[in-house]
C-alpha cells in the first residue's frame, strides 16, 4: 500500500563533526543516502518532492566534501610552514644532531624526547628516523663525532709507522680544538651521560680497544718488547693528555705546555731506562 506524500519523514539523527578519514553516508549516493533516510527501500513518494530531496543531500555532500578538503589542506600547509625547507640530508641530520645536543644539556637525555628533537631542529619526527634509529642512537652519534679530530690523527701516525709516545701524545694534542670551557664542559658532560647508556659505553670501549691495538702494534719497539709493554705506555700517554687536556680548558693561563712536554719526555725517558 503506497504511503501518502504529506507523510513526515523521519527526524535524521544528529551527524557527527566531519571528519575527513571516515567514510560519512553524505559521501555515499544521494538515492541510497534518501533509502537510509526513510528506513525503506520502495517509499512510495510523489517524485518531484523525491528529486528536490536528493538534489539537497547532492548540496549537503558537496559542501561537506569541500569542508573537509579545506581542513586536510590547511593542515598540510600549517606542517610546511611549521618544518624547515627541504634541506640536503646531512644538513637535516647535523640538524638534528646540533638540537639533541642542545636539549641533552639542558634537559638531560632521559628528560629530552624524540618529538622535542625534532622540533626544536623544525623537522618531522619521520625526518628523524629516516637518519636516526632511536634517541640512543643520537647520543652515541654526538659522542664519536667528538672523536672524529683524533681518527684522522691516528691515521696521519700510523701511517708513519715506529712512533714515540711523545709522537702519540703531540698528535693528541693537535686534534685537541677545545681549550673554551664551556665547550669543554659540553663535551663532558654528553660523555657522563653517554656512559650510563649500557650499549654505547660497550661500543665505545670497542673503539678504544681498537685504536690502542693500532697504537701498540705501530709503537717503536724499543719501548717495549712485548705487546704489553707497549700498551702500558700507550696508556700512560692516553691519561697524560687527559689530564692535560682538563686542565688546559679550566685554567689555560696556568698551563705551559711545552714545559709539559718537557715533563713527559723525562718521564717516558726514565720508564724506558728502567726496561
Amino acid at each position: 500500500m503506497a504511503l501518502s506524500t504529506k507523510r513526515s519523514l523521519p527526524s535524521p539523527m544528529p551527524h557527527p563533526a566531519p571528519n575527513p578519514g571516515r567514510r560519512s553516508a553524505l559521501t555515499t549516493h544521494p538515492a541510497s543516502f534518501f533509502e537510509k533516510l526513510t528506513g525503506q527501500r520502495n517509499y512510495s513518494i510523489d517524485s518531484a518532492y523525491k528529486a528536490d530531496i536528493i538534489h539537497t543531500v547532492q548540496s549537503v555532500s558537496m559542501t561537506y566534501r569541500q569542508v573537509c578538503s579545506t581542513d586536510t589542506n590547511r593542515e598540510k600547509d600549517m606542517a610546511k610552514i611549521n618544518q624547515s625547507p627541504k634541506q640536503p640530508a646531512a644538513m637535516r641530520r647535523k640538524q638534528l644532531l646540533t638540537s639533541a645536543q642542545q636539549l641533552f644539556i639542558e634537559k638531560g637525555y632521559r628528560g629530552t624526547s624524540i618529538e622535542e628533537i625534532a622540533q626544536k631542529a623544525k623537522l618531522s619526527k619521520g625526518a628523524f628516523y629516516h637518519h636516526f634509529e632511536n634517541k640512543e642512537a643520537v647520543l652515541h652519534a654526538l659522542v664519536t663525532e667528538m672523536g672524529c679530530n683524533y681518527d684522522d690523527s691516528f691515521q696521519i701516525l700510523f701511517r708513519k709507522g715506529n712512533i714515540t709516545p711523545m709522537d702519540l701524545l703531540r698528535a693528541l694534542l693537535d686534534a685537541h680544538k677545545t681549550d673554551d670551557l664551556v665547550e669543554f664542559n659540553t663535551m663532558i658532560d654528553l660523555w657522563v651521560q653517554a656512559r650510563r647508556i649500557p650499549s654505547i659505553v660497550d661500543s665505545l670501549e670497542e673503539e678504544h680497544r681498537a685504536i690502542m691495538t693500532e697504537v701498540v702494534k705501530h709503537m717503536d719497539r724499543s719501548y717495549g718488547r712485548t705487546t704489553a709493554a707497549r700498551a702500558k705506555i700507550a696508556q700512560f700517554t692516553l691519561l697524560f693528555y687527559n689530564g692535560l687536556a682538563a686542565r688546559k680548558a679550566t685554567k689555560p693561563d696556568a698551563v705551559d705546555v711545552n714545559e709539559q712536554l718537557a715533563v713527559f719526555a723525562d718521564c717516558i725517558k726514565a720508564w724506558k731506562n728502567c726496561r
